[in-house]
């Protein structure tokens, strides 16, 4: 038991809630970073700068965030797939998220059908709740997720090759 007026020693380290605070908007940094490319495809459908890949065919985005220097790295990255692939990681993350929209998207730039202002901007809408929902979840859950949406790509991928 300690005695009246006896010193303690001082605490040291931040207090917890102040940890939770900074861990959280290192999350939302995160989430920010991962939207970047595409918050730009959205940008990019807004103002109809959907180019079309000269080998494939298919609707791509021009990414403007590939590091210049990686000679290896296409700069041009399909659309469709990669909405499917961010709709594949949030349906591991939380399927009760809306993603509708994103899908439909998706299969209209498949078949280049005319997209609308008003499911660019409800699929954009869904888009962001899914990116406020990030920070709140840890980066483990987040890392699995993303590997079973590569995972089952990959598949996808496969299996239509095969067909």
């Amino acid at each position: 038991m300690r005695k009246r007026g006896a010193r303690t020693k001082p605490r040291r380290g931040l207090h917890s809630a102040i940890v939770r605070g900074i861990v959280r908007t290192n999350r939302e940094c995160n989430a920010d970073a991962i939207a970047r490319p595409m918050r730009n495809l959205f940008v990019l459908l807004r103002s109809g700068e959907v180019l079309e890949h000269v080998a494939t065919g298919v609707a791509c985005m021009h990414l403007r965030d590939v590091d210049a220097s990686r000679k290896d790295l296409d700069p041009t990255v399909p659309i469709a797939p990669a909405i499917r692939g961010w709709v594949e990681c949030w349906q591991q993350l939380d399927p009760a998220l809306p993603s509708g929209n994103l899908l439909k998207l998706a299969d209209c730039l498949d078949a280049w059908e005319g997209i609308t202002e008003e499911l660019t901007d409800a699929a954009h809408e869904e888009f962001e709740t899914q990116v406020r929902a990030f920070p709140g979840f840890s980066a483990e859950h987040v890392k699995r997720a993303i590997k079973s949406a590569m995972i089952a790509v990959e598949l996808e991928k496969i299996q239509e090759a095969a067909a």
